[in-house]
């Protein structure tokens, strides 16, 4: 079925001037513009993410410091770090590109998951308390992480429904144009 719509909407593509148009109400689609709180909620979290990444850091030179925790710290930094790379630019630009963020947000659960079997394998060799809590905040990200996935996966597929609608009522508005001149 969807083989056949294709092939029908291919017959007779849109004039170049219907099209540019077209392609910049997609692209407008997709640029989500940050509300005033949507701002500040990014520069807290550049914010957050800048104070894990030097707390990181800090404990890999503190002496008192484990391997393991450090590993962990570690970890945390580089993800923070990470995060720093979709969050600098939205707010630079006040608006965030929706299919951009999809496609970086899917590396967070697996990022959370390496962590989580790096916290696991962490309590198996030292079972203590403080190990099971680090498992479980773990375990909270993992399930944070994997949250924001579905959720940004439900937007692009609104996203992608609103795109065909309006790709269908460019291709109405130009067939109906022409069938208008004859």
């Amino acid at each position: 079925m969807n083989e056949f719509r294709e092939t029908l909407l291919a017959l007779e593509p849109l004039s170049d001037q219907r099209r540019e148009r077209l392609e910049l109400e997609v692209k407008a689609m997709a640029e989500h513009k940050l509300s005033g709180l949507e701002w500040w909620y990014q520069l807290a979290g550049v914010v957050g993410a800048v104070v894990f990444v030097v707390i990181a850091a800090l404990m890999q030179i503190t002496p008192k410091v484990d391997r393991t925790d450090k590993m962990i710290w570690a970890l945390g930094g580089v993800v923070s770090a990470a995060s720093l790379f979709i969050s600098i630019p939205a707010l630079m630009k006040r608006s965030q590109n929706i299919r951009r963020l999809t496609s970086l947000s899917k590396a967070g659960p697996a990022a959370a998951l390496g962590i989580v079997i790096v916290l696991l394998m962490n309590v198996i060799a030292q079972p203590t308390i403080t190990n099971l809590a680090w498992l479980m905040a773990g375990v909270i990200w993992l399930m944070l992480a994997t949250g924001i996935v579905l959720y940004n996966r439900i937007v692009t597929a609104e996203l992608d429904g609103k795109e065909q609608s309006l790709r269908l009522e460019y291709r109405l508005a130009e067939l109906m144009e022409k069938m208008d001149r004859t």
